[in-house]
């Protein structure tokens, strides 16, 4: 469900209204259960949406830094948060993982269990080792307290 403009301006939304891509539903849905998981459930901490990050990050451009699915903050520190439910190239997942790592304390990649391995495998490898690789559902029981 997406809110329409007239709904934005109702209520009063931080956020312009858009129109929804049916190819990313699987994704903004795999990319809430996490969301919930971590912060309802689990109470990890205070997550940040992409949306509200893209809004602080310069416009889109070629410097424009890859922005995580969400951030979680936890006690001062700051964890990307990424849902890989498709796989992209080695290359360019290989530029996420290092962007990542090097710019946030810790980061989280919840993967489809067909991803797991190679997304798990290349994250091994990454310059930052402050990666950690997850099934996506994810089991709340794996995940750091």
């Amino acid at each position: 469900m997406w809110l329409t403009g007239e709904g934005t301006r109702v209520a009063q939304s931080p956020y312009r209204a858009w129109r929804p891509n049916v190819s990313l539903a699987a994704h903004i849905e795999a990319v809430t259960d996490v969301r919930l998981i971590v912060e309802r459930q689990l109470r990890l901490g205070e997550w940040r949406c992409e949306r509200a990050l893209a809004q602080s990050a310069p416009s889109r451009s070629d410097e424009r830094p890859h922005l995580p699915d969400g951030l979680l903050i936890r006690g001062g520190r700051e964890t990307a948060i990424e849902v890989e439910l498709t796989l992209k190239s080695r290359a360019r997942l290989e530029a996420i993982l290092a962007e990542l790592g090097h710019r946030y304390d810790e980061v989280w990649y919840f993967a489809a269990p067909t991803l797991r391995r190679a997304v798990g495998a290349l994250a091994d490898n990454a310059p930052w080792q402050n990666i950690s690789v997850y099934s996506y559902p994810p089991w709340p029981a794996e995940l750091p307290r």
